[in-house]
């Protein structure tokens, strides 16, 4: 039963583990488009994208469908990489949702 529940509720509870918050194309515009463009080109659907606000730099994917999928980054890695370094990495996060 145990793990059935983490593997049914494992984007929520990653996202809570990380202290994450789910963040609208209003909030985050820049990381909203390069997540548009990098599924754009990798013909695959948008995952919900979240943010932590964590100085480490990480970022990860998770979920258990397209349906459920986030990629979430840390306010560390922003503030720490530049906008192409922050794509590479989202796009090899992205790669993880296949």
């Amino acid at each position: 039963g145990i793990v059935f529940y983490q593997w049914w509720s494992s984007d929520t509870l990653a996202m809570k583990a990380m202290r994450a918050r789910e963040v609208t194309p209003e909030e985050a515009p820049e990381l909203h488009g390069m997540i548009d463009r990098l599924c754009a080109m990798a013909d695959m659907p948008k995952p919900r994208v979240g943010v932590a606000d964590l100085d480490i730099p990480n970022a990860f994917a998770t979920g258990r469908s397209p349906e459920r999928a986030v990629v979430c980054v840390t306010t560390g890695i922003l503030g720490k990489l530049t906008a192409e370094e922050i794509k590479a990495v989202a796009a090899y996060v992205k790669g993880g949702l296949k």
